[in-house]
């Protein structure tokens, strides 16, 4: 018997979903900061790193 390894991309089938609750969460902390300098690069911090680990979980 051959086995054969296939490797196929897959995404998970919530990332749509995450994506989307990632962009109004997100636009709702910067919204809710707008005025305070330090409070909206927190919160484009965080931003940022919960979109990285989204893309990250949604290509494994």
């Amino acid at each position: 018997m051959t086995d054969t390894l296939v490797v196929l991309a897959s995404t998970s089938g919530s990332a749509p979903a995450e994506l989307i609750t990632w962009a109004v969460l997100s636009a709702i902390g910067i919204v809710s900061v707008r005025n305070n300098k330090d409070m909206r690069v927190l919160v484009f911090g965080l931003s940022f790193t919960a979109l990285g680990v989204l893309l990250i979980r949604a290509i494994h």
